[in-house]
């Protein structure tokens, strides 16, 4: 799926090299970290299980925040547009 995507988020297009890394997983019992990390992460729906791609931790949690509401990531990306502050 990595190489599909051409090592990129599906969402905001940044490569893999250009992300940091992650760390998922508890701390050790010793209190050291987990050490496993990634820099894409597979994106699903919460509804049906289906995997959609991979992105970034970024842009997951948007859409887990926006509970893979397309309507209301619209409305937020208009919001944004309307206000051109950056």
């Amino acid at each position: 799926m990595r190489e599909d995507q051409g090592y990129r988020c599906a969402l905001c297009r940044a490569h893999e090299d250009d992300l940091p890394l992650l760390t998922t997983g508890r701390p050790r019992r010793d209190g050291s970290p987990a050490v496993s990390t990634v820099k894409l992460v597979v994106d699903h729906c919460h509804t049906s299980g289906l995997t959609r791609s991979l992105i970034c931790h970024r842009c997951n949690v948007l859409v887990g925040h926006a509970e893979n509401n397309a309507d209301l990531l619209a409305l937020a990306a208009e919001y944004v547009r309307q206000w051109k502050c950056c």
